[in-house]
């Protein structure tokens, strides 16, 4: 992997921290959504972070968002290749999103209803 670029006096050029920026904004919006939720569910902060009850699936979402996060700073390291990992980041955020909140049980439980009048398919 190459060197950041940097001046002669070894600096790093803008365009070399940009990806360090990105994930320090992350994080401090990863903390912010954590603190609101923290508000939001006090005294009770299990059910702001553990809806499921699942640990399996609270690292599923967190590998999900790691994911994205990745792929959207290679994105922005990448100018060539960069729609196609902005769109892999965006299809992982939507998957952590669903495996958060639960949108695909939303989705089949309307299916259900509309499309069977409530009883499943035989």
């Amino acid at each position: 992997m190459p060197a950041p670029p940097s001046d002669p006096a070894g600096r790093l050029q803008p365009a070399a921290l940009k990806p360090a920026r990105l994930v320090a904004g992350v994080l401090a919006l990863l903390a912010l959504l954590m603190a609101a939720m923290a508000a939001a569910y006090w005294p009770w902060l299990e059910q702001a972070w553990a809806t499921e009850q699942a640990p399996l699936a609270w690292l599923q979402s967190s590998l999900l968002w790691s994911a994205a996060t990745l792929a959207l700073l290679l994105a922005l390291a990448e100018p060539g290749a960069g729609r196609g990992w902005a769109l892999v980041s965006a299809l992982l955020l939507a998957a952590a999103l669903d495996e958060r909140f639960m949108g695909h049980e939303w989705l089949k439980d309307w299916l259900l209803f509309h499309a069977f009048d409530g009883d499943p398919p035989r």
